[in-house]
């Protein structure tokens, strides 16, 4: 749909992304990861890695959830390639203060991952569909309950749904 909305009105790329409420798939997050890299990479500051991550994403994602599910991944991806463990990665985003960013509607979005601990939920209680805080609960319950890659892999495909796409975000 970006293409196609790209290819009819010749807007900037950032201008063609979903904006609606039914437009907040994992498309973005599953392929913002190399953005953490380039960030990480350029020493970038909180605030130039959040309007990185919002103008990538609205590529093909422009909605506020997307764009947040996208920061708080690369952000959590940032302190993993700090040499921090998963769970300090995962308490480094927590204490975030992603008001200074978000709609407290779009935080709220976020409450499991923010302020409850998302590797204490059963299997059960995770749901992997294509919703992108979905996707980012799922990637980070897998990531904090294994401990090789292997293992990732294989409680992602238990997850079923889309196994597919949160096998792409375990990459890293």
């Amino acid at each position: 749909m970006a293409i196609m909305r790209f290819e009819k009105n010749q807007e900037k790329a950032e201008s063609c992304g979903g904006k609606s409420e039914m437009d907040n798939g994992n498309g973005s997050m599953m392929r913002i990861l190399p953005l953490a890299y380039f960030c990480y990479a350029k020493k970038m500051k909180e605030q130039e890695i959040y309007e990185v991550v919002k103008y990538v994403s609205s590529i093909t994602h422009r909605h506020e959830i997307s764009i947040m599910g996208c920061f708080i991944y690369v952000l959590y991806a940032i302190q993993l390639l700090k040499c921090k463990n998963l769970n300090q990665a995962y308490n480094f985003v927590k204490k975030i203060k992603f008001k200074d960013y978000f709609f407290e509607d779009t935080i709220r979005r976020y409450e499991r991952i923010l302020n409850n601990d998302i590797q204490k939920y059963k299997l059960e209680e995770i749901n992997s569909t294509g919703y992108v805080v979905y996707t980012l609960e799922a990637t980070l319950w897998v990531l904090l309950n294994t401990k090789t890659y292997n293992q990732a892999i294989i409680k992602a495909i238990n997850l079923g749904n889309d196994t597919d796409t949160i096998g792409a975000c375990l990459e890293d």
